[in-house]
């Protein structure tokens, strides 16, 4: 290969982009290409044989010194082929942001100093553009409500929102570097595996719900957009995650359902009813007459047949509440003689059973709004389930307790328990836990208490008991109360209520 002419280099370096400044040891220019009359504003003949000290800022005047000192003692160049970003001043007085690569250069005696400079003012405005972008994303992940965080591509968090404290209880700090699998509910990894392989092949995933731990060890429903970072190559090198606290959300789905599944009920009760009530009568009253008339070795089978037509027409009973408006009257009513009553009623059963009950009255005289008739039959529900889950005997604990301006009736019992699948499903229509339930009994409970503005809350282990909350707001004395009004629908509240009664 044949070496370059002299002609062809000057021909390349006057066509690079770069500007090239040689300069002797005195700092007088020898060499200007066009690059550099561009870059700076000076002609080649205006720098020629000229210092270059007016393309140096005055606040860099001396390290420019230094450097040619060094470069006249035959020391080492500061920076000898290293690039570094620095200023260089144009014709018109203002700075130009440049890359700067200083090589020292013989030429028989000789000796040069030449300069690269590349203009960096658009990377430089990138740069500071994208600080600015940075810090406008980080005040708004900062302040919003949702959470963001990054991770790369195995999974791991990088960067985690002031958010996560608020909705799930961690600071950042704590789940930095951990997987997002470890945090996720297991019944919601193999969702998860899914959106991994969607990432993997760079797809964008919108609303995908699951279930986080939360640092108390609850979960909180999470619905979640994941977005795909890449690189200039179009790999994918860091996935967003923008996660919203749709808890409440869910709670209020399955209100809904809740509400279409007993509204169903109602609508099944009234066919029910219509259809089997008459019949079921006049198969009563005609059993209750052949009943002295049967031998005795055929009369255990008319017991149990009149035996199941008691329980039959009890279930149509309860079936008829959940169906039929009922207008009743809501006086102030103390609640510690109601759950005397049910005790003394109950009583016999428990005794059967071998079942102790246990009472402790914190609160006798608390004083609540509502029906007595429907109170009582909340407690007989709620009692003889808690004797009825100790089929061996045991003993079973009621307190009376104010609680928050409330009034809290605890019954508790040491049966086996109930697991925490079949606990959120009670009170649904014909789901039950006991052989021969219908379900109703608690599904009635639960209207009763949205009747009266209470709640009823059930806390269950395997292993350690039940122990269900009846809570009912306070009733203070000099309070006004009405009686109930009825909707179209048969469904009653408080809001209801008009034509004031005074109670006691």
């Amino acid at each position: 290969m044949l070496p370059l002419r002299p002609t062809t280099l000057y021909s390349i370096v006057q066509a690079l982009g770069d500007a090239v400044v040689v300069i002797d040891e005195k700092g007088v220019a020898v060499f200007w290409n066009r690059a550099a009359e561009r870059m700076f504003g000076y002609t080649h003949d205006e720098c020629l044989g000229q210092p270059i000290s007016p393309i140096i800022p005055s606040r860099m005047k001396a390290v420019y010194t230094e450097i040619l000192r060094r470069f006249c003692t035959q020391q080492r160049v500061p920076f000898d082929g290293r690039p570094i970003e620095t200023m260089a001043c144009h014709r018109d007085g203002r700075e130009i942001p440049v890359q700067l690569s200083i090589t020292p250069w013989r030429q028989g005696k000789d000796r040069l100093l030449i300069g690269m400079y590349r203009d960096i003012s658009k990377r430089r405005y990138y740069q500071k553009d994208a600080r600015a972008a940075r810090e406008r994303f980080l005040l708004l992940a900062e302040q919003a409500q949702d959470v963001i965080t990054f991770a790369n591509c195995q999974g791991q968090l990088e960067y985690l929102s002031p958010a996560i404290e608020k909705v799930l209880g961690y600071q950042s700090e704590e789940l930095l570097g951990k997987t997002v699998a470890s945090i996720y509910h297991p019944d919601d990894l193999s969702q998860l595996d899914v959106i991994a392989e969607q990432v993997a092949r760079g797809e964008d995933v919108t609303h995908f719900t699951c279930r986080v731990r939360h640092k108390a060890g609850h979960y909180v429903w999470i619905e979640n957009t994941v977005k795909i970072v890449r690189n200039a190559k179009g790999e994918v090198v860091q996935v967003i995650d923008i996660g919203r606290d749709v808890t409440e959300r869910k709670r209020l789905e399955q209100a809904i359902m809740q509400t279409e599944k007993l509204a169903m009920a109602g609508q099944l009760a009234a066919g029910i009813a219509h259809e089997i009530r008459n019949p079921m009568t006049v198969i009563k009253g005609f059993a209750q007459l052949m009943r002295p008339t049967i031998d005795d070795a055929h009369s255990r089978y008319m017991d149990m047949i009149l035996g199941e037509l008691e329980r039959v027409d009890k279930v149509l009973s309860e079936l008829l509440l959940l169906a039929k408006p009922q207008a009743v009257a809501m006086v102030p009513t103390v609640v510690a003689p109601l759950v005397e009553e049910v005790i003394a009623l109950i009583s016999p059963q428990a005794h059967l059973n071998n079942v102790m009950i246990f009472t402790d009255y914190l609160a006798f005289d608390a004083l609540v709004f509502g029906e007595p008739n429907q109170l009582k039959q909340v407690f007989i529900n709620v009692l003889l389930n808690a004797i009825e889950a100790m089929p061996e005997g045991g003993r079973t604990f009621i307190t009376l307790r104010e609680q928050d301006d409330c009034v809290v009736v605890e019954i508790g019992d040491e049966g086996k328990g109930i697991s925490q699948a079949r606990l959120t499903k009670l009170g649904e229509p014909f789901y039950t836990t006991k052989e021969k339930g219908t379900g109703l009994g608690l599904m009635v409970c639960r209207k009763i208490m949205e009747l009266h503005q209470g709640s009823l809350e059930i806390v269950s282990q395997i292993g350690h008991g039940t122990t269900v909350q009846v809570i009912l707001p306070l009733h203070h004395v000099g309070e006004i109360g009405a009686p109930m009004s009825t909707k179209n629908d048969g469904w009653v509240t408080l809001r209801d209520m008009t034509n004031v009664v005074m109670g006691g």
